[in-house]
């Protein structure tokens, strides 16, 4: 016997948090395409966001964690060894602190 208790439920909201660009911002853009109610937290430039059909509305973004990121590249492995566990640290407490201030 199949039961058809319907719950309501709320609409699907999601937060893509991603470090960089990698597959997060082709899945964002087809989430949205599906009608999800999405936002996503990069260190990229909401610029570059917007070129791969992600709304700027849709994107909350640390650009100077990015640059920083980018210049500890520069600085060799010794240097990247080094900032990089500080850098990870500040971006997901970053985030986090922007998903707790939504609701």
């Amino acid at each position: 016997m199949i039961r058809k208790n319907r719950i309501p439920s709320a609409p699907l909201r999601l937060a893509v948090v991603v470090h960089g660009r990698f597959y997060a911002f082709d899945l964002s853009r087809e989430l949205i395409r599906q009608g999800i109610d999405l936002i996503l937290l990069t260190n990229y430039p909401k610029y570059v966001a917007q070129r791969f059909g992600i709304p700027c509305e849709k994107v909350i973004n640390c650009v100077t964690h990015g640059v920083l990121s980018r210049l500890s590249h520069l600085g060799g492995r010794r240097c990247r060894a080094f900032f990089e566990p500080v850098l990870h640290r500040w971006f997901s407490r970053w985030a986090a602190g922007k998903l707790g201030s939504m609701e």
